[in-house]
């Protein structure tokens, strides 16, 4: 356990052009994350630099789509399969860990302690461990996200696969990354949050 801020926020603040090889280099069996998420974390599908980032530093899945949720269906049709859904789906193709940035769009509160066991429950039958980013305290989901994130907390305290990044701590005071209600990113907030994933990933001790 504990929490990955560390030298995050010095990472932010880098980013280092690609290295180009003039030997191509065999791409790994198994990727080394799992990335799941709702539409927040969809902008890196729409980010060409921050997929070219991830992918240098640490080959992933990216398993995100709007309205996805944590362990119920989807708040539209095309998002029927949850996050665990996906941890299921997607069992041996990676490594290392797993990613969440679900939940803006769960409803029930004193369920989200359920759904954290859960996915760090079938992550640990899976052998991966499980990053978790809080959520961003503002715009309508302002009290959701407190409530999110202070049981965050206390369940890293008792799971022992769980780990937290501080993305709602992060990103605080960065008005240039978000779109209009401060929760969605744009381009530049899908790079930052691609630098915090990747930076995150790399200060994670993995099996």
């Amino acid at each position: 356990m504990g929490n990955v801020l560390g030298a995050i926020g010095l990472v932010l603040g880098l980013l280092v052009a690609p290295t180009v090889s003039a030997t191509p280099t065999a791409r790994p069996t198994k990727k080394e994350a799992l990335l799941v998420g709702d539409s927040v974390m969809s902008i890196l599908l729409h980010t060409d630099a921050a997929l070219t980032l991830l992918e240098r530093e640490h080959p992933f899945l990216l398993r995100s789509v709007p309205c996805q949720r944590l362990i119920s269906e989807g708040c539209k049709p095309f998002a029927k399969d949850s996050s665990l859904k996906m941890l299921q789906m997607n069992k041996g193709k990676f490594s290392n860990v797993v990613v969440v940035s679900t939940g803006y769009n769960d409803l029930d509160d004193a369920s989200f302690a359920k759904a954290v066991r859960a996915i760090t429950g079938e992550a640990k039958l899976q052998g991966v461990e499980v990053l978790w980013l809080t959520y961003r305290q503002a715009g309508n989901v302002r009290m959701k996200s407190v409530s999110y994130n202070r049981q965050l907390f206390e369940l890293e305290k008792k799971i022992d696969n769980l780990h937290i990044l501080r993305w709602c701590d992060l990103s605080n005071g960065h008005p240039e990354w978000f779109t209009a209600d401060s929760v969605h990113m744009n381009a530049t907030g899908g790079l930052a949050l691609a630098k915090a994933i990747s930076a995150a990933i790399g200060q994670l001790t993995t099996t």
